[in-house]
């Protein structure tokens, strides 16, 4: 039989575990949500000839949604997975909090590969104005006045 004790210290690592699992939520939805936001603000601010990055950056906005995505799958698990141990079903708790930290890490990959894709299509926009740049003052349309440098 389960004494009064052992129940109270099964429901303060319940609400721990709970507690720990909304603000893990909490920290990479702001993480990963804030990213996308600033790419769909960035992307919005631009001219509409950013065509050379656009695809990469579209290509971060999509990881940083997936990364939202999984951290909403993982938050649900930690929920079930604490049910399962809270009803002594430990085997599959197990199993299915081992899924979570791995969808945790999952997760930081795709965050990080979708960083990489944003970097390479802000690069690839920038080079492109530079090079629009060189070109209009290396062969300016007539009427057009010379940019002077400082």
């Amino acid at each position: 039989m389960i004494s009064n004790h052992e129940t109270e210290i099964t429901k303060a690592s319940f609400d721990a575990i709970i507690s720990l699992a909304e603000s893990s939520f909490k920290i990479h939805f702001l993480l990963y949500g804030g990213t996308a936001l600033a790419l769909l603000t960035f992307l919005g601010s631009t001219n509409r000839d950013i065509s050379p990055g656009a695809e990469d950056i579209v290509g971060g906005l999509i990881c940083s949604i997936a990364g939202c995505l999984v951290i909403a799958i993982v938050t649900v698990m930690a929920y079930v997975t604490q049910r399962l141990y809270h009803a002594s079903i430990f085997d599959r708790g197990m199993i299915i909090n081992i899924g979570a930290v791995v969808l945790i890490v999952f997760s930081w990959g795709v965050y990080g590969y979708g960083i990489y894709q944003t970097r390479t299509g802000i690069s690839a926009i920038v080079q492109n104005k530079a090079d629009m740049q060189i070109k209009e003052i290396a062969h300016p349309r007539p009427n057009t006045p010379i940019p002077l440098t400082k």
